[in-house]
């Protein structure tokens, strides 16, 4: 009896140890169903061309604002899903700054936040073609959402081309803005061209 309970408790942990080993690339098939504990990696460092601190700039010359946006990758994140399943997974944060560029004021910074989980900015899997896909959700601002895209410049690795797509989302009743279209927005919503400082 002691070895049978022996060889379950091996299989047991023989069964865990597989799961958590599953390692595949950011762009993996959508065929793929993931195992918990399956981690999705920056296989082929994907992401590099996208780490950095980049700048650029906006708006008429006495309201131009200057956005500085540093992109920093974290390896072997968590994310757990409702249902008790979880995955590790390589993504980008974005931690930025909104200066009044006339007068230097700091209007919005988010380079103080530590964890991960609280970015605004975070990537949505990897790079497709020359462009990598961002969620930005802001809790701030009545927890209005929309998808940052980066595209790089094939002709210079320190030029990014900035969009912003407003997303479509619920708001709740008490969100002083009331219309939607109220809400500010502390990052750019025009295109944009960053030039990497860092």
């Amino acid at each position: 009896m002691k070895t049978i309970i022996k060889l379950y408790i091996s299989l047991i942990s023989l069964s865990a140890y597989c799961q958590e080993g599953v390692i595949v690339p950011l762009n993996y098939s959508s065929d793929i169903d993931l195992l918990s504990g399956t981690y999705i990696k920056d296989v082929g460092n994907e992401f590099a061309p996208y780490i950095g601190t980049w700048q650029g700039t906006w708006g008429e010359t006495l309201e131009a604002k200057t956005f500085t946006l540093k992109i920093e990758k974290i390896t072997h994140y968590t994310d757990t899903s409702p249902n008790g399943d979880y995955y590790y997974r390589d993504i980008l944060i974005g931690k930025y700054t909104v200066t009044e560029t006339s007068i230097g004021l700091i209007i919005t910074n988010t380079m103080t936040i530590a964890d991960p989980g609280l970015a605004k900015i975070s990537s949505i899997n990897g790079p497709r073609l020359n462009y990598l896909p961002f969620n930005y959700f802001d809790e701030d601002f009545c927890s209005i959402s929309g998808i940052v895209k980066l595209c790089r410049n094939v002709n210079n690795p320190n030029v990014l081309n900035y969009y912003f797509d407003r997303g479509e989302f619920w708001i709740s009743q008490n969100c002083p803005y009331g219309e939607i279209y109220n809400i500010p927005i502390p990052i750019p919503t025009v295109n944009l061209t960053l030039t990497k400082i860092n």
